[in-house]
Parts: C-alpha cells; sequence; structure tokens
C-alpha cells in the first residue's frame, strides 16, 4: 500500500486574483438565491411580526412570487384587531364621529364582522365585511349600509397597498442577500479558504 499526500496551495480570499474574486462572489451569490435564503435570514418572521404590531393582521403564512407574479399574498389571515386596523386605513375620525349619531342607528365596533380572503386569481387578499357593525336603534338588528362607502375607504385596496410594500421589502432583502456587501460578510465570517481557481478548500 502506498500512501500518497497531496499539498494544496491555500488563499484567502484577498489573496486571490481580482478576476478569480469575481467568480467567486457570483458563484457564492447564485448559492444563496437558491437556497431558502427568505427562511434564514428571518424577512418573513419581521414581515409577519410587523402586520400583527401595525395593523392587527395575523397571518399562518407568507406566500411571494418574485419572478412571475410579483406579489406577496397572506395564507390564513385573520383581522385580529379591527379597530387598530381601521384606524390605521385612515378611518378614525369616521369612527368618532359614529359616537354622536344616534337618532336612527349607531354603530358598534364589537359587532363587526371583518376579515381578509385568502389571495385570489389576481395574487392578492381582499377584504371582506360580513357584518358592518350598524345597529337599527329600533329593532336592534343589522343596519344596511356600505361600510367603506360610508368610511370613504376601499379596505381591500389598503390592503393591496400593504402587500405591495411587503413585497418590496422581500425584494430589496433579495438583493441584499445576493450583494457583494452580504457575500463578503459570509466569507469573514465562516472564515473561507479557496484554492487558486477559487474553489472552496
Amino acid at each position: 500500500m502506498e500512501i500518497i499526500t497531496k499539498e494544496y496551495k491555500v488563499y484567502e480570499f484577498d489573496e486571490l486574483k481580482p478576476e478569480v474574486q469575481e467568480e467567486v462572489i457570483e458563484k457564492m451569490a447564485q448559492q444563496e438565491l437558491e437556497s431558502d435564503w427568505w427562511e434564514h435570514c428571518g424577512i418573513i418572521d419581521c414581515i409577519r411580526e410587523d402586520l400583527l404590531e401595525q395593523y392587527g393582521i395575523d397571518c399562518s403564512d407568507i406566500y411571494f412570487d418574485l419572478y412571475g407574479g410579483r406579489q406577496c399574498s397572506l395564507g390564513r389571515p385573520i383581522i385580529v384587531d379591527a379597530k387598530k386596523f381601521l384606524i390605521v386605513a385612515g378611518a378614525e375620525k369616521w369612527m368618532i364621529a359614529q359616537s354622536l349619531d344616534t337618532n336612527e342607528r349607531i354603530w358598534d365596533i364589537d359587532c363587526l364582522d371583518i376579515g381578509i380572503t385568502e389571495a385570489t386569481g389576481r395574487g392578492y387578499n381582499d377584504v371582506c365585511v360580513e357584518h358592518n357593525g350598524f345597529i337599527d336603534v329600533e329593532t336592534e338588528s343589522e343596519n344596511d349600509g356600505d361600510l367603506e362607502e360610508e368610511m370613504d375607504i376601499d379596505l381591500t385596496e389598503f390592503l393591496t397597498d400593504i402587500l405591495k410594500e411587503k413585497f418590496k421589502e422581500i425584494e430589496e432583502e433579495q438583493k441584499y442577500i445576493s450583494s457583494k456587501e452580504n457575500i463578503m460578510e459570509l466569507i469573514n465570517t465562516n472564515e473561507n479558504k479557496f484554492l487558486e481557481n477559487g474553489e472552496y478548500y
């Protein structure tokens, strides 16, 4: 039996030729994009927390398409804080004014039944109002009225704008993941060593 020992010249990234450095960065960037980068970078958890804290929306999943439909949508979404959602949508003054309107009907937010549908064919979720919160003073039954029309707010459009903004955040994170800045940080953190041709040692 013969044991043959092979020696390698091992380089720090900064010791590689400039053209090899560029190849390494390009290759590592592609590897990052092909991984589940959205899981380990934490962007989805951050968006989920922001939706809950800022808008009163809870959801189990966030779906996104960076190449086809270029949008994101929510999986099993619930409006857990209707007051917060409506205030951020711009309905605060209208909500305060309802306390003064007691002649024929009252508006009770506790009677409001508002939700978010699963994503439709256009890629976004819709807001649906099952009970508008208006109560007829005389009969104590639900009073007819288009909540969004009275508030002068398109709640689905409001939600769509939120999701467009969240999509931009995901898109920006993807750009950072494949950026030279991030790749260099990975190389330094992992203390990567390379062969002369840029392959990992």
